[in-house]
């Protein structure tokens, strides 16, 4: 993943843009409950500070238990004002824009009016450390989980620990870097001791919140400067996200500001299946894409909106799958197979919906091991590719005969029964999980006993078995 995060929304009025912005830029700002953390060492840095009276600030500050400004990035920068709004039919709240004063007293108060709420949707590029402490303190209080489907980056990031579970989107990005404070230049050597002691104690508050120590140091490490984006693996090993999930559930307008629906349209067309299908058949491609926009207005989930494009290009794959050519059927067999084996475990029953293709089901991206989705988006576009070209003539594949095909499958079958898995479990009715997932790994067997096939048997077998669906 590269270290790069997406554009940084836009400031005031939707009409408005702000120059573009790098991540380093990002500004983040700590000013309360000072007070109450400082022990140690720093108090007597704190003491020493009033006693010299260096400018007065200091003593002023200190006193009411507010900081100088505590920085995530550059000095000197706007930070984006804040929108909180009830989203999702009142079950979710979204923060965007930046995180600046007054972000945690209006999230306060429209939290205390919404009961049903259970999910804060965080996409921001951060702002003020102290309001995100702040929020941070209110979801923890409610026992709210956090998401992002953009990006959260900075201060955000302090709120978005708040929430428990944790989930993060299949492609956002989590940014992360130490403190730093502006303001302060009058107290030049004082200001180094601040500094070190905030970020100390921000490692310190990672960890308590049950973030691995290694993971801690990394971020406090990393130069405010800068920006540290974690891949998905190491983000889940340090117990920072709880679950990637895909973004169906969630508001299709959380991320707005810094995602619009045009975004959302365009990013999907970039996908290598519906990429593959806008070649193929652009008059469909045009009319997944009119519904996309109708489908988008009002309180909607991202999956009120993709449900039907997703629905469309189920149609197309298994339209156009049984035309695809030998090494790609061999290539489908093998990830439905690899599929099933990983889904069976934990969710059998989402497993026997993806492994029966009598009935369309792609709403599992989140289930997957990462990458995995993307194999499976990649292949689609791959089968609608050859599938289009097969139908325009240019490819035309042999076929063996309907009773070599019949006994082929037969002795697949047999492989299956010789592996343990007995194939009467797949035709029973499925109540239990036990029975889903007996039935799941069946399936996948047969599946993988397919694709260890010669790839000249795979292909025509593959055709076979898709006519008889």
């Amino acid at each position: 993943m590269t270290n790069s995060l997406p554009r940084r929304p836009a400031s005031g009025p939707a009409t408005t843009e702000v120059p573009r912005r790098r991540a380093s830029d990002v500004v983040g700002h700590w000013r309360r409950d000072v007070s109450v953390r400082a022990s140690g060492w720093l108090e007597i840095v704190l003491a020493a500070g009033r006693a010299c009276w260096l400018g007065g600030a200091i003593v002023a500050a200190t006193a009411s238990g507010a900081w100088a400004d505590v920085e995530l990035g550059a000095v000197g920068q706007p930070i984006p004002h804040h929108v909180v709004r009830l989203l999702n039919r009142g079950r979710e709240i979204a923060i965007t824009g930046g995180f600046d004063l007054g972000t945690s007293a209006e999230f306060a108060t429209l939290l205390a009016t919404s009961p049903a709420v259970r999910t804060i949707d965080l996409n921001s590029f951060g702002g003020r450390v102290a309001e995100g402490r702040q929020v941070a303190k209110l979801i923890r209080a409610r026992g709210l989980a956090t998401y992002t489907g953009v990006v959260c980056a900075s201060a955000c990031t302090i709120a978005y620990l708040g929430g428990n579970p944790r989930y993060l989107g299949v492609r956002p990005k989590l940014g992360f870097h130490r403190y730093s404070f502006s303001g302060l230049e009058p107290l030049a050597g004082l200001k180094g001791l601040l500094v070190d002691a905030v970020n100390a104690w921000g490692e310190q508050d990672l960890v308590q919140a049950g973030i691995s120590a290694s993971f801690a140091a990394r971020v406090f490490a990393t130069p405010s400067s800068g920006v540290w984006i974690p891949d998905v693996d190491t983000l889940v090993a340090a117990h920072v996200v709880t679950q990637v999930v895909n973004e169906m559930s969630f508001s299709m307008h959380a991320g707005e500001g810094m995602r619009s629906t045009d975004d959302f349209i365009a990013t999907i067309a970039e996908l290598p299946d519906f990429a593959a299908l806008r070649r193929a058949e652009p008059a469909t491609f045009s009319r997944i894409v009119a519904a996309m926009r109708a489908n988008a207005r009002g309180d909607v989930t991202v999956r009120d909106v993709y449900a039907p494009a997703r629905a469309s290009l189920a149609a197309a794959v298994a339209k156009y799958q049984p035309l695809a050519d030998d090494l790609t059927q061999l290539q489908f067999a093998a990830l439905e197979a690899e599929e099933g084996e990983m889904l069976s475990r934990d969710h059998p029953d989402a497993c026997l919906r993806v492994l029966d293709r009598t009935r369309p089901f792609w709403d599992y991206a989140g289930l997957l091991a990462p990458g995995m989705w993307d194999r499976k988006m990649a292949l689609d576009g791959r089968i609608i590719d050859i599938g289009a070209a097969m139908l325009a003539g240019v490819l035309t594949p042999p076929q063996p005969t309907e009773q070599a095909l019949a006994a082929e499958e037969a002795q697949v079958w047999g492989q299956v029964r010789a592996a343990g898995h007995d194939p009467s479990a797949i035709d029973r009715a499925s109540l239990s999980a036990l029975d889903q997932r007996a039935q799941c790994l069946t399936k996948a067997s047969f599946m993988r006993s397919v694709a260890a096939l010669p790839i000249a048997e795979v292909g025509p077998l593959m055709r076979y078995l898709e006519r008889g669906r």
